[in-house]
């Protein structure tokens, strides 16, 4: 699936969701890592900055995929 293909997919759910009233921001982070817009990585501190409730090398993060940080 194309960049473009996943970020219309992940729109479309996103909307649809809203029209039902039933999105909170779980369920975005959920559609975002399905669509491919967002990875999950395990949490270091020198490389993603400090996270008030991340303990490094334990908690898992989620960080924009490499072709969203263009």
């Amino acid at each position: 699936m194309s960049t473009e293909e996943q970020l219309q997919a992940f729109a479309k759910a996103v909307i649809r969701q809203s029209w039902e009233f039933s999105i909170d921001s779980g369920d975005i982070q959920e559609l975002a890592e399905k669509h491919g817009l967002i990875v999950p990585e395990v949490y270091d501190r020198a490389k993603h900055g400090e996270h008030e409730d991340a303990v490094p090398g334990e908690d898992t993060i989620y960080v924009f995929s490499d072709w969203m940080k263009k």
